[in-house]
């Protein structure tokens, strides 16, 4: 694995954990590296700052990849896009999920596994479970049952809470191939709507409140709007000066994505206390990296995803923000991993 930087641990308060990180924070900033170097994305991350993600080296085919306390372990062809992780350290991606180096089959055929929460329920989506095309699941330990929709309309499962409720859309039946998020409960779907004069959206994140966050088409020649879905409302969550799309929501009600600035280049965002920052201005002076997008938000305020790093390549990231006062933290232990320069 080539990475730039080394990882130092720092021991701080577990008074810490949770606490929503206050509007003008700053973040140290890891780069999680590669495998052979080329580039990587980060897309899942869980309370123990562990990430899932996908690198393509510059030659050959991509994989995707598992990375903890320093170290980036790849999957090889078996999962070349490994896109959720919980808090025990198992991955899904592709059809598989991945526990410790042993990979199961969860049997959806030609489809993707998206999410898996701690009670080990996988979502995503196949093409052999739905003859009219493509249908959202729910695996179970070897169980498989699909997102009901009206007419039995192609749907798409993107992400699941720790209740088992999943976030996703389907195609209605109004308007042929648009798709509305929505909101499966015990199989139950709620359409989400869309923004106002939208005509189609799609849900990708959910927390244990039932908050939904997406991206959603907006009336005239708007673009697509970052979207916060609670209370049966759907409302634009602003963006940094053009399309925005929200990815992630944590329990605290943070919102991670990415937006179009008003120059058309895409910048990572966190959304909170009704404000939507662009995380580049919360970096460490002079790090050199330009955000992208950010993917996924844990417990802790910590996030992951992808920007251009010092050297100019793709590279995944993880944020940490910078330890608050220590006098105003208890003792405790949480681990928190600082960046500092190898020597």
């Amino acid at each position: 694995m080539n990475q730039s930087d080394c990882i130092r641990i720092a021991v701080v308060g577990a008074a810490f954990l949770g606490l929503a990180i206050p509007v003008g924070a700053a973040y140290d900033i890891i780069d999680l590296g590669t495998i052979d170097g080329g580039s990587s994305q980060a897309y899942a991350l869980n309370n123990a700052g562990q990430v899932a993600g996908r690198s393509k080296p510059e030659v050959g085919i991509a994989q995707g990849f598992f990375w903890s306390q320093g170290t980036m372990t790849g999957f090889g062809d078996a999962i070349n896009w490994a896109r959720g992780i919980n808090d025990s350290g198992q991955v899904v991606g592709n059809t598989y999920l991945w526990e410790s180096g042993a990979f199961v089959d969860l049997g959806i055929g030609d489809g993707i596994a998206s999410a898996i929460n701690n009670s080990g329920l996988v979502v995503g989506w196949s093409a052999t479970l739905n003859p009219e095309g493509m249908s959202g699941f729910v695996w179970n330990n070897g169980t498989v049952t699909t997102l009901l929709t009206p007419g039995d309309k192609p749907s798409w499962g993107y992400a699941l809470n720790e209740l088992g409720h999943v976030a996703g859309n389907y195609y209605t039946m109004d308007v042929p191939h648009r798709s509305h998020a929505a909101v499966w409960i015990d199989g139950e779907i709620t359409d989400l709507g869309t923004l106002e004069g939208g005509v189609s959206s799609f849900a990708f994140g959910i927390n244990d409140s039932g908050q939904v966050v997406g991206n959603s088409m907006k009336g005239g020649s708007s673009g697509r709007g970052a979207f916060l879905y609670e209370n049966g409302v759907m409302r634009d969550l602003g963006s940094l000066g053009g399309s925005a799309l929200a990815f992630a929501i944590n329990n605290a009600g943070q919102v991670v994505g990415r937006s179009m600035d008003s120059m058309g280049a895409y910048r990572a965002f966190l959304w909170q206390n009704d404000e939507l920052i662009d995380l580049n201005e919360l970096l460490p002076p002079g790090s050199g990296w330009v955000l992208r997008e950010a993917m996924d938000i844990n417990e802790h305020g910590w996030i992951t995803g992808s920007g251009v790093a010092p050297n100019g390549e793709t590279r995944a990231f993880l944020l940490v923000p910078e330890p608050v006062a220590l006098s105003l933290l208890g003792i405790g232990g949480l681990v928190l991993l600082r960046r500092t320069q190898c020597r």
